[in-house]
């Protein structure tokens, strides 16, 4: 691949489910294909600005990924979104020129009596959950401290 062809950084969140994944502790590393990635560890807020906000849908084994196009701290990235953060950055607000603030996090699974849920090997299946909300100023205010400072009325919170 030429240096005119070059992908923008893949920005993604370790498997869940893998521990030797969880154990990357580098946070800018060169994947197994050569391609550039930037992992974002769990629990940790990661502020993304979305210079277009929407995203192209697309079908691949899993299902349907959205990519969608971000920027960390002034750098493009491409983030390869499963269904489960396309819908919390869709309640989030996504949109062109929208910046947001993610955090995912690990939950233990449990059964319906309140149990660990183990896998076959007997480890605790975990599930994922985002946290996603909207960043109105650069200082980290939220988008209702924005209105009210701009004189007007936050009836119900930011969206």
């Amino acid at each position: 691949m030429s240096e005119f062809n070059q992908y923008p950084p893949t920005l993604k969140w370790p498997n869940a489910n893998k521990a030797d994944e969880r154990s990357i502790t580098e946070v800018t590393f060169i994947d197994n294909g050569g391609k550039q990635t930037t992992l974002v560890p769990d629990g940790h807020p990661v502020r993304l600005f979305f210079p277009y906000g929407d995203a192209r849908a697309k079908e691949n084994q899993f299902g349907m990924s959205y990519r969608y196009a971000a920027d960390l701290d002034g750098k493009r990235h491409t983030i390869f979104a499963n269904g489960k953060l396309h819908e919390a950055l869709q309640r989030g607000g996504v949109g062109p020129t929208i910046t947001l603030e993610i955090t995912r996090n690990v939950v233990p699974m449990t059964n319906d009596d309140g149990t660990p849920w183990l896998d076959q090997r007997g480890k605790q299946r975990v599930m994922t959950e985002f946290v996603v909300s909207r960043v109105a100023t650069e200082d980290g205010g939220s988008i209702d401290e924005f209105v009210e400072a701009m004189g007007g009325d936050v009836v119900g919170g930011a969206y």
